[in-house]
């Protein structure tokens, strides 16, 4: 797999990967829902990119590949689309996150890097496979309404996996204020 090179999770091209990098800097994965032009994913792209070519590695995975995928290969920054569902769907989910659980393990990554409530999946998984996560909070509203539309079963492990999280960073004040009402926040909170 060449830089910026797209391609659907599997593990042994994730793990191909692992032990074709050539770096020992830190792999930070930038975990997106979608690659659309939209605010949360063109800001996330940001961070990213000021991460290029510094102390750290950086991969991109998401869920749904996008016009902004460009973009990251542009920089030179590996994608893995892993197609896990919407959170309206509920199907599929146990398998979509063991298997994003045994890509991050897989990958090598250091840190993951989830990107709003709707990535609540993404979230579970990194704590499944305890590894270190930062959770990226954009979304207002109710909060609860990310958590209530995962099925019954992983509701309160995705509330679990937000207090749990080595740090819930959200971009507004009211949203950070709004989420401490009715969720447990990590102890670091930005």
């Amino acid at each position: 797999m060449g830089p910026g090179q797209a391609i659907a999770i599997d593990l042994e091209d994730v793990e191909a990967f692992a032990r074709n990098r050539e770096s020992a800097k830190p792999l930070v994965i930038f975990e997106s829902h979608n690659l659309r032009l939209q605010g949360a994913q063109t800001s996330l792209l940001g961070i990213a990119s000021g991460l290029v070519g510094g102390k750290y590695d950086v991969l991109l995975a998401t869920g749904s590949d996008g016009p902004l995928r460009q973009s990251y290969q542009d920089m030179g920054i590996p994608s893995f689309i892993h197609n896990v569902p919407s959170l309206s769907i509920q199907d599929g989910h146990e398998f979509h996150i063991e298997r994003l659980a045994s890509f991050y393990k897989a990958s090598g990554a250091d840190l993951i890097h989830v990107n709003t409530l709707t990535n609540s999946l993404s979230a579970i998984a990194a704590r499944r496979a305890n590894l270190p996560y930062v959770w990226n909070i954009r979304e207002g509203g109710a909060p609860e309404q990310y958590f209530s539309a995962l099925p019954a079963h992983l509701c309160e492990e995705g509330r679990d996996a937000l207090s749990e999280a080595s740090a819930a960073i959200f971009v507004a004040e009211c949203t950070r204020k709004q989420c401490a009402r009715t969720l447990t926040l990590p102890e670091q909170t930005f």
